[in-house]
């Protein structure tokens, strides 16, 4: 569905440069159309991507693996593809090959990277600048002379210190003994004769115990320092006054504290005021991007570049050149051919493999291309037209020849698309890569899959004998250009019926439901109209979200307070929904090109520059949607402004105008993005997985109202794949059960938890953006359960086993922790965790600290779970062998194998459904326009 918002991008510009702001008229809902000058938006308007022609009208992608492509400028950050990853600086292309497991288990060690770097084939004339020193060696430069532990032993690689942004593969820094080491390195002597030296520097900011220093006849005339940081910056020193003096250049650390050392690299004399970027390359640009591959472009001039294409799961880099030559620097490196035999130089051919710190780089040219050693330099002549060099990683020599002959099927581009089937209860993906074969005829690449891609799906890969670990576990390897896919997806409901168990121990009690209700109500009313709900989409949001669960909870038990409920939420939600000049908050904005999108105002977390916007978003989809059973008629009025915050983090169509393409969630690794850009040394990231499965329930859920099966695809694709993820990277769930040989999380991490409270593309952490403490780094991945969120309770012994190591761990050595202690948010996020495995032990607690007037058995939650646990218990547990016909359903057991199936009908018209038991149809009912009802098999 596309609508009359997509504004030209002249006059959104036009009105963002000037801070007009004007309401868009969206139904009975409006948005501005163009964002206020907050500091998130004036920063974010600030970057301007450098995009190649093909790409410039395009809304860009932000939230996905590679972004900082788009945001780090003029070179990127770490892009981590898996199994390689690749950066770019001034000299050429950087492809690590991670491998084995760092001491901690959080990641895979980097290793020091293959360059390629670019060689210009423009005609030679006056040089306006001379590099002086590029501490491209492990050992230092002819002529220098060093001093004391942090110098003697030469130049430094991120392997031994983590620097970004330095030029090639080593630069000159103090920290080898750490902080506590200090040294002194000085240069030969040069002349000065230009005007000014460039060079980079990072580290420490004490100018009397470190610098570097330009000194003529021994008087030390120039000082820099860094500012406290580990990435390069350049700095220009104006030597004018000096030229025709000879002079050198000390690198000096004399501080044994904290930020106690020194780095420099590219030490350059120049004519030119303004740094060059210290190589060949000027600046990357991105060319073009698929589902899971892109293609960054290394610009040296108008017609010099080298077009690079990576992507995820894919164990290649092609390099294409155009005027560009290339070479690599050798360390202490074997070259090999593709049986293992050394290779005499110089070599004619077309594959070399280069062994480095054990492993295997593969390098994979045009037939008839030149290999000449020259000292630790590699120079590659190309013999024909084609100009190229794939940089391969190959598992092990015996692998060399299957990696040889697939190296040459470039990826021109990547498309996922999917498909929801309710009556097979299933969703099935295709994964298409549209390839070309820069030699030959195979057009076959190797493509490779994670575990969540194939260890419980149905799928048609076949898989080679090569495989990967990864920083997500084992990678197996399929060779093709087009595979399937299948997830189990059981259908969504947005509530259960009203519980019915009047056991023994621990009855139903809808009275005392009830008061919760109407005191938590009472509560909000008391509040004057402003203060009812936070200002900011995070905190506005959740309490949405509370009050549109209250209110599917007050309609199931047909209580008075349902419509003071009702009135609340359609206020809040039509205040959020509707844009009014002058206002500052409750209100969303569009942004104009590059950064399109649909951003809520007041931001918060990022949210404005796309961090954290599904999690904020979804509350607002989901609590509409809830609204919408109530209340038909206001969701149509304010439907087109709902569907554009849901296409803002989760867009479905592919050629929208002004919404990337699935915003937040990257299809190949599983998993949605919070980071708004990815970070440039660790790529992007996720905490809390359970937020973002509540933006995917949004998304279904709204496709369900508005009646809109496109939508209601995409929400159930998303719940479906995710839920999976979950269960492997951030649970390692099959580790648990299955041991090692199944585990993604190495034994060194699993020693110290049992879960990942993030997954960033460079590790797994036990840690939050927020806290260090056990509940919070468990509990984030639990909030908020409702009765969408069943995925939680696929395998209830480890969900029991997961909230007992949590509470072992809060007790820091001692017993575990009540769940009175975890205080009223956290031991109710908790109790609704432990919920889907045991709901009978959660009637009981909340019983008990009911009875003991202490604040877990209160109403301060709405009385959520206790609806929850109880409703759960009396439907039995999930059903995941089951499912029927309605996309709206799920099926239930009980403990006697007695089924129950509870369909919703969001339609205006009666259903014909039909309930799968184990894949057979055991009954068809009729089921009534607009009704959730229960039908016992």
């Amino acid at each position: 569905m596309k609508y009359q918002i997509l504004i030209l991008g002249a006059l959104l510009t036009s009105q963002w440069a000037t801070g007009q702001m004007k309401p868009v008229q969206l139904g009975k809902g409006s948005i501005a159309d163009s964002p206020p000058t907050h500091k998130e938006t004036k920063k974010l308007f600030a970057v301007k991507p450098r995009l190649e022609d093909g790409v410039k009208n395009k809304p860009m992608p932000t939230n996905d693996w590679w972004t900082t492509l788009l945001h780090d400028t003029p070179f990127p950050g770490k892009m981590w593809a898996y199994p390689l990853t690749v950066s770019a600086d001034s000299s050429g292309v950087k492809v690590w090959y991670p491998k084995g497991w760092s001491d901690n288990g959080t990641e895979l060690k980097l290793g020091e990277p293959l360059v390629v770097q670019g060689v210009s084939q423009a005609k030679k004339g006056a040089s306006k600048s001379r590099i002086l020193f590029d501490f491209e060696h492990t050992k230092w430069p002819s002529g220098w002379k060093a001093t004391g532990t942090s110098f003697e032993a030469g130049a430094m690689t991120p392997a031994e210190h983590k620097v970004d942004g330095f030029v090639g593969k080593s630069y000159a820094c103090s920290f080898r003994q750490g902080d506590r080491g200090t040294g002194t390195a000085v240069s030969p002597a040069f002349k000065v004769d230009k005007d000014y030296i460039h060079f980079q520097i990072c580290g420490g900011n004490d100018k009397s115990k470190l610098g570097v220093y330009l000194t003529i006849k021994g008087e030390r005339v120039l000082q820099s320092v860094g500012k406290n940081s580990n990435k390069m910056k350049w700095v220009t020193w104006n030597v004018s006054k000096f030229k025709g003096k000879k002079a050198t250049i000390e690198i000096v650390d004399d501080s044994k504290g904290g930020w106690g050392f020194i780095g420099a690299d590219q030490i350059t004399l120049s004519s030119e005021a303004k740094p060059s970027s210290g190589g060949v390359f000027q600046y990357t640009s991105t060319k073009s991007w698929g589902d899971w591959s892109v293609v960054m472009r290394l610009n040296a001039a108008e017609d010099a570049f080298a077009d690079v294409t990576f992507g995820r799961g894919l164990p290649y880099t092609w390099i294409e050149c155009n005027n560009i030559g290339l070479q690599i620097p050798l360390s202490e490196d074997k070259i090999l051919d593709l049986k293992g035999k050394k290779v005499k130089m110089p070599y004619t051919g077309s594959n070399l493999i280069i062994e480095r710190d054990d492993r295997l780089f593969g390098l994979f040219a045009p037939k008839g291309t030149k290999f000449i050693k020259k000292k630790d330099m590699l120079q590659i002549t190309f013999d024909s037209e084609s100009k190229y060099l794939v940089v391969g990683a190959v598992p092990t020599l015996k692998d060399a020849k299957t990696f040889a002959r697939h190296a040459y099927a470039v990826p021109r581009d990547t498309r996922f698309d999917w498909e929801y089937d309710a009556k097979a209860g299933e969703v099935s993906t295709k994964w298409k890569a549209s390839t070309e074969s820069l030699r030959g005829k195979n057009t076959k690449l190797l493509q490779g899959w994670i575990p969540h891609h194939w260890r419980v799906t149905k799928n048609d890969l076949t898989f080679l004998k090569p495989e990967f670990m990864s920083q997500r576990g084992r990678m197996r390897l399929t060779s093709g250009t087009e595979f399937h896919i299948s997830w189990p997806f059981r259908g969504m409901l947005p509530v259960f019926p009203e519980p019915n168990d009047t056991e023994d121990k621990n009855p139903f009690d809808k009275k005392r439901l009830t008061g919760y209700l109407n005191s938590w109500t009472q509560d909000i009313l008391n509040k004057p109209k402003s203060k009812r709900y936070g200002k900011d989409t995070y905190w506005g949001g959740k309490h949405l979200l509370t009050i549109a669960k209250s209110l599917t909870i007050a309609t199931q038990l047909d209580v008075p307070i349902k419509n003071d409920l009702e009135m609340l939420l359609k206020e809040c939600l039509s205040n959020w929904f509707t844009y009014t000049s002058g206002e500052d908050a409750f209100y969303f904005a569009q942004y104009p090109l590059p950064w399109s999108g649909l951003v809520g105002f007041n931001p918060s977390y990022g949210s404005g520059a796309f961090s954290d916007n599904h999690f904020h978003y979804g509350h607002y989809v989901l609590a509409a949607s809830f609204l919408a059973m109530n209340d038909p008629q206001w969701f149509n009025d304010y439907k087109e402004v709902i569907t554009l915050i849901a296409q803002q983090y989760a867009n479905w169509e592919r050629d929208h105008k002004t919404l990337p393409f699935l915003r937040t969630f990257d299809p190949w690794s599983g998993h949605s993005y919070a980071g708004g850009m990815s970070s440039p040394g660790d790529g992007n990231n996720q905490e809390s997985s359970s937020e973002s499965m509540m933006s995917w329930s949004g998304l279904f859920m709204l496709g369900s109202v508005a009646n809109d099966p496109k939508i209601q695809a995409c929400g159930a694709m998303g719940y479906a794949i995710e839920s999976e993820a979950i269960q492997e990277y951030w649970n390692d769930y099959y580790g648990w059960k299955e041991g090692p040989k199944a585990a993604n999380h190495p034994p060194a991490y699993k020693k110290k938890t049992s879960i990942a409270s993030v997954m960033r593309d460079r590790d797994i952490g036990y840690w939050t953006w927020f806290s260090g403490e056990p509940i919070h780094i468990y509990g984030i991945q639990w909030l908020p359960s409702w009765c969408n969120s069943y995925y939680m309770g696929r395998y209830p012994d480890h969900v029991l086993y997961q909230i007992d190591q949590m509470r072992i761990k809060q007790g820091k050595g001692g017993p575990k922790v009540s769940y009175a202690s975890l205080g009223h948010d956290w031991g109710q996020v908790t109790l609704g965790y432990q919920t889907w495995a045991d709901p009978a032990s959660v009637c009981r607690i909340l019983d008990e600290e009911h009875a003991a007037s202490r604040e877990l058995g209160g109403y301060r939650n709405g009385g959520e779970n206790y609806f929850l646990a109880h409703a759960y218990r009396s439907l039995g547990k999930i059903a995941w062998d089951s499912h029927t016909s309605s996309p709206t359903s799920l099926v239930f057991v009980d403990a006697q194998k007695n089924h129950t199936a509870v369909i919703w009908n969001p339609t205006d018209k009666e259903q014909k459904v039909d309930i799968y038991i184990r894949g057979k149809v055991e009954k068809t009912i009729t089921a009534p326009a607009r009704t959730l009802e229960k039908y016992k098999l």
